[in-house]
């Protein structure tokens, strides 16, 4: 049972498939090339941390390390947070990476990101291994729904190299693809958009080694690379994630879920991607699905009626009223003995109308 917060939101997350702990070090105190992009990649996502937290980035599969060293991960992404303001708790090994996932579950500890040290350097997954009875990477799959479900309520994740068995637990179509190249990244324009600090020379700070492919989720893809395609001749997905994003999308609301109502004046009502219910009441109001299936329903007065994309019910009132579908397959209704006009957009429509109401020819059905 997960005692994670109940509120869901939407995480920052930044998945690659580098190993830049391995290309990068410390020098007269700066971080430079692949570390450097570390400190950029923890910096944009710290501000985008919804989650209530202890400003402390669990880093796992890597032991402390020390700044001045170079070729550990450990070391790496404590000079990250370093920089951040940031503090480094480590677990190291299958137990206390376990031990970590209950303690976030439990909420006696609550970190701001999860980092994953990845596979490509020393002091990180390659110690033990990505998959096996007792390796690191075992047991970072095996807590992959804490994962998902941390990030939903609003925290932050990073990780790095080939080993991800944990995402494609989440997201079974995924997988990983041996095979990279250097300084032929580019942020796609939903990366320039989540992390504005970060740029291409940033994220070519070092060699990838791995793309993704398959079905992301809610991941965006924010790099891909300009000389590698992937399966379908699509420029690689080298860097997933956004700055509010959920692993695994979350279901859709059910239809007409989101209620908006009029009142006794004249009122405008305008709805969301998902599916709305808005209702107008007195005086003559104006209704407008956008996404979703919506339920739309007049009032009293002489209203406008207008649907989005989608499945909608659109429904006339008591006076004379315009209604319009959008495109989906719309089911609408006015009342009889009220002259009312009714045009469709793309789809199958139905009409259920009165004798001497106006309709418009791009309506399929007529009842």
């Amino acid at each position: 049972m997960l005692a994670l917060p109940a509120t869901a939101s939407a995480g920052p997350v930044i998945l690659g498939g580098d190993d830049l702990t391995d290309h990068g070090q410390q020098n007269a105190g700066n971080n430079e090339e692949g570390w450097l992009y570390m400190e950029k990649a923890i910096g944009n996502l710290k501000p985008n941390v919804t989650r209530s937290n202890d400003n402390s980035i669990a880093a796992l599969g890597s032991a402390p390390g020390d700044p001045a060293a170079v070729t550990d991960a450990g070391a790496a992404i404590r000079a990250a947070a370093d920089k951040n303001g940031m503090t480094v708790r480590y677990f190291n090994g299958a137990d206390e990476i376990n031990n970590a996932f209950a303690s976030i579950r439990d909420g006696s500890y609550r970190p701001a990101i999860i980092w994953v040290s990845g596979d490509g350097e020393g002091n990180d997954l390659s110690d033990t291994g990505c998959e096996g009875p007792g390796t690191e990477g075992e047991a970072v799959t095996n807590n992959a729904s804490t994962i998902d479900a941390f990030v939903s309520q609003g925290g932050g994740l990073m990780s790095h190299g080939s080993c991800y068995p944990w995402l494609t637990a989440l997201l079974p179509s995924v997988t990983t693809v041996d095979g990279g190249a250097s300084d032929d990244l580019f942020l796609t324009a939903e990366g320039q958009s989540a992390f504005p600090g970060l740029s291409d020379a940033d994220i070519n700070a070092g060699p990838w080694h791995n793309h993704f492919e398959g079905d992301f989720g809610g991941l965006q893809v924010l790099a891909r690379s300009s000389t590698i395609d992937d399966s379908t001749g699509t420029d690689a997905a080298v860097i997933l994630g956004g700055a509010a994003v959920n692993i695994v999308k979350p279901p859709p609301p059910p239809p007409c879920s989101n209620a908006q109502f009029g009142d006794s004046k004249s009122n405008t009502l305008v709805g969301t991607p998902d599916g709305d219910l808005l209702k107008g009441l007195g005086g003559d109001d104006t209704l407008k699905g956008l996404g979703g299936d919506d339920c739309l329903r007049g009032g009293p007065g002489s209203d406008r009626v207008k649907g989005g994309d989608g499945s909608d019910r659109l429904n006339g009132g008591q006076k004379p009223d315009k209604i319009g579908g959008g495109a989906g397959d719309d089911i609408i209704k006015v009342q009889a003995g009220r002259v009312d006009v009714v045009s469709c957009g793309p789809g199958k429509d139905v009409v259920a109308a009165g004798r001497g109401d106006v309709i418009r020819k791009n309506c399929e059905k007529v009842k």
